[in-house]
């Protein structure tokens, strides 16, 4: 008679606390190194990379507009905000719809967002597709790759 064991994984408790932050943190320093490198080819500081809410601004504001920023992250802070208060803010269903609306507002500015890096960066709409889906690997490949920053939305600065 042949025994079979099975092994069973399982992350529970303090275990699955180190391996999500493990995780958060290889994220953030591929996010990271990534933005180090697209803001060195776009002529902006490089430290401001590792700054958390300092690159994502660095970024919008190399790739489209700094107020596009500005949107993005009230309407982030509300869906965050109602998702967690919605029900004693107002009727429960109506803070449903705002947060329904407001999250998606944020989701559709950060595509276009990523949209304008691509352009920003020489590519077209299947590097924006892999960079909306894939957004650590992408910005290594921008950072680390022969991608060069041609301007603001792809429109060169001298005009040309």
């Amino acid at each position: 008679m042949i025994e079979s064991k099975v092994y069973e994984f399982s992350l529970q408790g303090e275990d699955f606390w180190a391996a999500y932050a493990a995780v958060a943190i290889a994220i953030y320093l591929m996010l990271s190194i990534g933005r180090m490198g697209m803001f060195r080819k776009a002529g902006e500081k490089r430290w401001k990379a590792w700054v958390p809410v300092l690159n994502r601004y660095t970024e919008y504001k190399i790739s489209w507009s700094g107020a596009a920023f500005w949107v993005y992250l009230v309407l982030s802070a509300a869906a965050g905000i109602l998702s967690y208060h919605g029900s004693a803010i107002t009727s429960f269903l109506y803070s449903e719809y705002a947060l329904m609306g407001a999250g998606l507002a944020a989701t559709v500015i950060q595509i276009i967002d990523d949209v304008k890096v691509s352009k920003s960066f020489g590519h077209g709409g299947g590097f924006a597709i892999l960079l909306i889906l894939f957004p650590e690997i992408c910005k290594l490949t921008l950072a680390l790759g022969n991608s060069e920053y041609v301007g603001r939305e792809g429109k060169k600065a001298d005009g040309q």
